[in-house]
């Protein structure tokens, strides 16, 4: 160990996120070892896992669709886009997106899920419509047939599972209304539990971090500890998919270091 002396320190140790980068929240003892709190750090923009048992049979399917997220049966947020089915549970763009929301909620011990809709550009009538006229058109085909062109192939035999239609070779015309509503009840909102995500090593952001009241928004400087300055991720600072967190570690970089030199 050495011992070093100097006008000004910054400190941009990064979060949690990535720790084979260096990353692994040291920097967060070192704020609070000079007085500073730090807001609870949770993964964001990662990947989710769920509590389903279809999981295995879907693994590697990917297609583009609404993933929204309920908290406590409520909608909080919902995304467009690519969405990746995994071993562990799930993936894609739109779920990068939800995943802070889900980090929190799960901190507070809520109920978290995700609804998929496989058929973006279609309103639950249209699609109530065009099953009646497709499966009637197709009256004498197995209905596991039907579904080719509509949705993934890889997908049919676990859709019709999930909608309680056990005999995947049944003839269209022997499906009841039942069956009909509980099939476009899973093209349109299938529902998934949330138990995780898939944590820190995994996760390309840290949400939480030094507290920001306790940091003068104008120079980045320290309110407790005069020439100690914060920039990046180990602030309470996190954005959405897109380049915004990156972005953000390098103007508060250039920021505080301008700041700095002017002083």
């Amino acid at each position: 160990k050495k011992l070093f002396t100097c006008n000004k320190l910054i400190l941009a140790c990064g979060g949690k996120s990535a720790v084979k980068t260096g990353s692994d929240g040291t920097g967060y003892n070192l704020a609070k070892s000079l007085g500073h709190s730090i807001i609870n750090t949770i993964p964001g923009i990662v990947q989710l896992k769920l509590n389903s048992p279809y999981l295995k049979s879907i693994s590697g399917v990917k297609f583009d669709g609404f993933a929204t997220l309920l908290v406590d049966d409520e909608p909080i947020r919902k995304e467009l886009g690519e969405i990746l089915f995994t071993d562990y549970g799930i993936s894609g763009p739109p779920i990068l997106q939800l995943s802070g929301h889900v980090s929190k909620a799960l901190l507070n011990n809520k109920k978290v899920e995700i609804l998929v809709d496989m058929m973006p550009e279609e309103d639950y009538k249209e699609i109530e419509n065009f099953i009646e006229c497709h499966f009637g058109l197709l009256s004498h085909r197995p209905v596991i047939d039907s579904l080719i062109g509509v949705v993934n192939k890889k997908l049919i035999p676990t859709i019709l599972k999930a909608s309680n239609i056990t005999n995947l070779h049944i003839p269209c015309y022997e499906l009841t209304w039942e069956d009909k509503k509980n099939l476009i009840n899973i093209l349109k909102s299938w529902k998934f539990t949330c138990v995780d995500t898939n944590g820190f090593n995994q996760a390309q952001v840290t949400i939480g971090g030094i507290n920001t009241k306790e940091v003068n928004s104008d120079t980045l400087e320290s309110k407790l500890v005069k020439n100690l300055y914060f920039s990046g991720e180990i602030l309470d600072v996190d954005g959405d998919c897109g380049g915004f967190n990156l972005q953000w570690a390098w103007s508060s970089g250039y920021f505080v270091a301008n700041n700095i030199a002017k002083s």
